[in-house]
């Protein structure tokens, strides 16, 4: 349910990164319309959820993003709750000896009969000082927003093809949520997505 009908922490691309190869946002009444078309096949896998524990327990890792995108990935193979219909998925592009990068969903949208690219990614982020993309700290401190966002534009969405298909659309799916200290919990970033909860974080005194 979290990794269909969360939205992305992203109301927009950031005018500070410097776009590459450009690409697109889902908005906040995709996500929930695709909550809404799943939300009784949810309720039959709370009672019964053998096949999706078996779609699972084929990853061997317990990384919370590996894991978020089997998730997606068991909800596009569910062809009666959406309008899609997947084409490939982990699609490496090799030239030679030499992997230039791998896709993570191909699909068609059976709505506009247009071929989508879509990069996920699950992120926490805690902001520091002026809240800006290099100030966005994941996990550790080489992990920001920053690095992310210009893999996504410089590497990521590089390809306008795949699987013998012209790429016509391109969809990042960056979800998770972002931590602002408190004091500046009231002055989002214009590209942060407000209809996601916002965490706070602040210093203890002892």
């Amino acid at each position: 349910a979290f990794c269909i009908c969360s939205p992305n922490i992203l109301a927009s691309i950031p005018l500070e990164l410097t776009v590459k190869h450009s690409f697109n946002l889902h908005n906040n009444e995709i996500w929930n319309t695709h909550f809404q078309n799943y939300h009784s096949r949810l309720l039959f896998l709370d009672q019964h959820p053998q096949a999706l524990e078996l779609f699972v327990q084929q990853l061997k890792s317990t990384r919370l993003g590996l894991r978020f995108e089997m998730l997606l990935w068991f909800w596009l193979l569910d062809r009666d709750y959406h309008h899609y219909e997947l084409i490939g998925h982990s699609i490496q592009k090799i030239d030679g000896p030499k992997t230039l990068g791998e896709l993570d969903f191909v699909l068609r949208n059976l709505e506009t009969q247009e071929i989508e690219h879509w990069e996920i990614a699950l992120k926490y982020y805690l902001a520091e000082g002026d809240c800006s993309l290099p100030s966005c700290y994941g996990l550790n401190r080489s992990d920001t927003l920053s690095r992310k966002l210009h893999h996504f534009t410089q590497k990521q969405f590089q390809f306008n093809d795949a699987l013998e298909h012209r790429i016509q659309r391109k969809y990042c799916m960056l979800k998770g949520q972002l931590y602002l200290p408190v004091d500046k919990s009231h002055e989002l970033p214009d590209w942060v997505n407000p209809a996601r909860r916002i965490g706070q974080i602040g210093r203890a005194h002892v």
